[in-house]
């Protein structure tokens, strides 16, 4: 996405990481599920409303468009992930279990996110689901979710994925295009395609004990 010209002027994320630490040193944490929310939707508006000038007055074609919001909800998807891990579940000293790593997939897995289409979502575990992969995911939904996005998700492990991909021609094909749009430590996995892969695994932290949100729903 290194074609994308002034990509600060779309998201600054900087700055979304400034006001979010503000909000949490001036919020109980009761609260900062909603100062969250808001500030990410300001963020979020505004690059939907940026990238749109910039196709309608400055004639940038439709597959900029489409790249430039991906580049959008990748930067709201990093500062997500990273506020949830650091501040509402942060654990010290993960096990080996603890991993997860956030894979976007279908055409938004491809870089070419067009305007109102769904957000495709993979979230990868290692080899078993633990609390606390299950209340970042449950977490980052439902913030999602207020942002007014459709989100179509799984959890789910590598030998899981390429298990449905040979049952699913739908999965299969949403795991033609997928990338992490969250940088962090690396770990081998293996994906629906059969043969070892890198994938960006993010930062482990906390656990509780929710039950997962499921798919488009509560």
């Amino acid at each position: 996405m290194s074609q994308i010209k002034n990509r600060r002027a779309l998201i600054n994320r900087k700055d979304l990481v400034i006001a979010l630490d503000h909000m949490v040193a001036e919020k109980s944490a009761s609260d900062w599920q909603q100062g969250l929310t808001a500030i990410l939707k300001d963020a979020h508006q505004h690059g939907w409303n940026e990238v749109k000038r910039r196709f309608t007055e400055e004639a940038e074609n439709g597959r900029m468009a489409a790249t430039s919001l991906c580049y959008v909800m990748d930067q709201v998807l990093r500062t997500l992930y990273d506020f949830v891990t650091t501040h509402v579940y942060p654990l010290a000293n993960p096990t080996s279990s603890e991993q997860l790593c956030l894979v976007a997939t279908g055409g938004y897995g491809r870089g070419e996110l067009a305007p109102f289409s769904d957000i495709d979502l993979l979230f990868l575990i290692p080899y078993k689901s633990t609390p606390w992969a299950e209340n970042v995911v449950e977490y980052m939904l439902y913030v999602l979710w207020d942002l007014g996005l459709k989100v179509g998700h799984a959890t789910r492990t590598p030998e899981e994925c390429t298990r449905l991909a040979k049952e699913d021609l739908t999965i299969r094909t949403l795991s033609v295009g997928r990338r992490s749009p969250v940088p962090g430590r690396r770990q081998t996995f293996h994906p629906p395609r059969g043969r070892p892969h890198r994938h960006r695994i993010c930062r482990p932290q906390a656990a509780g004990a929710r039950q997962p949100a499921q798919k488009n729903g509560r």
